[in-house]
């Protein structure tokens, strides 16, 4: 307890201040709860059940990037690109429909 103690005071924070910021983002954690759920399983699920689904996925970087097809060692350690979709989300290829790509300059 006293190494936990000297922790926060080196940041000027009481552990009482501590303990009602913790309560605060266990109500939040509460209210997020029925909003969280295994994506992979749920797409996959509605998939076998040959749902139509819509599922916007956002690719944070550039293909340029990717670990396979990008400039090695300028690359992040995903796959950026639209193969990313299967390896990040879990599904087949086959499943893939319509790609709508969006680009910058």
């Amino acid at each position: 307890m006293q190494l936990q103690d000297s922790k926060v005071s080196t940041f000027k924070v009481s552990p009482d201040m501590l303990r009602e910021e913790v309560e605060k983002y266990k109500r939040f954690a509460e209210r997020l709860e029925p909003f969280i759920a295994n994506t992979v399983h749920v797409t996959n699920e509605s998939i076998s059940q040959e749902k139509k689904i819509l599922v916007l996925v956002e690719g944070g970087q550039a293909t340029m990037l990717d670990i396979d097809f990008g400039t090695y060692p300028f690359v992040t350690s995903s796959s950026p690109s639209a193969g990313g979709i299967c390896t990040g989300l879990g599904i087949a290829p086959r499943v893939v429909g319509d790609l709508i790509g969006v680009m910058s300059f």
